[in-house]
């Protein structure tokens, strides 16, 4: 246990992997600075909370032009599914993938639910018990704006971020090796039904 422990740690601290976590990290700084120089502090939650802190900055920069209208529904999916990618380093192709179309699901029902918003604030309201929960859920819904070009955002971010684990999975992990080799080995038996394939060979 405690060698596989250690494995699992040589991998999460190897270079491949770090490169996910920084490019992950600095995704999430870009989008954060969007929020922050670009947009109201009424935005979200959290810049709304910062400016009871440190006071109001609505400094409107618009540092990406048009491009930070999506750029937040971009990073999200993309930062997120490499950081948990991140946590397992040796997970194979199909792992990897699952881990891809989870957070897919996720932004997009997020993304969607705010097109219905009123329904799903009553909905919330009747499932989830009166709370800050219940309340932070109601107010995205609600006061968010469905569009269609997030939907794209949220879908190039998730390729972009399989793209980026491919990459950084060199000739795949052993879960991937194996898997190749135990179909070559029912290739070749289906091929020679009266042949024993061993799996050395």
């Amino acid at each position: 246990m405690a060698a596989k422990i250690t494995t699992i740690m040589a991998e999460m601290a190897g270079k491949n992997n770090l490169v996910r976590v920084g490019l992950a990290l600095g995704g999430l700084f870009l989008g954060a600075l969007e929020y922050f120089l670009s947009r109201p502090k009424e935005s979200t939650h959290l810049t709304k909370l910062i400016s009871k802190l440190i006071g109001s900055w609505d400094l409107n920069l618009q540092i990406y032009g048009k491009l930070g209208n999506t750029l937040p529904e971009f990073v999200h999916p993309f930062a997120f599914a490499l950081l948990t990618m991140s946590l397992l380093p040796g997970a194979g192709r199909m792992v990897r993938g699952f881990i891809c179309i989870f957070w897919l699901v996720i932004d997009l029902s997020f993304e969607i639910g705010q097109h219905f918003g009123q329904q799903l604030s009553e909905l919330i309201g009747t499932f989830i018990p009166h709370g800050r929960i219940s309340g932070l859920l109601s107010d995205y819904f609600v006061n968010g704006t469905y569009d269609r070009m997030d939907i794209a955002a949220i879908c190039s971010g998730i390729m972009f971020a399989f793209t980026i684990s491919e990459l950084t999975t060199r000739g795949g992990t052993k879960n991937d090796s194996e898997n190749k080799k135990q179909k070559t080995i029912r290739r070749l038996q289906k091929a020679n039904p009266d042949r024993v394939v061993e799996a050395g060979c």
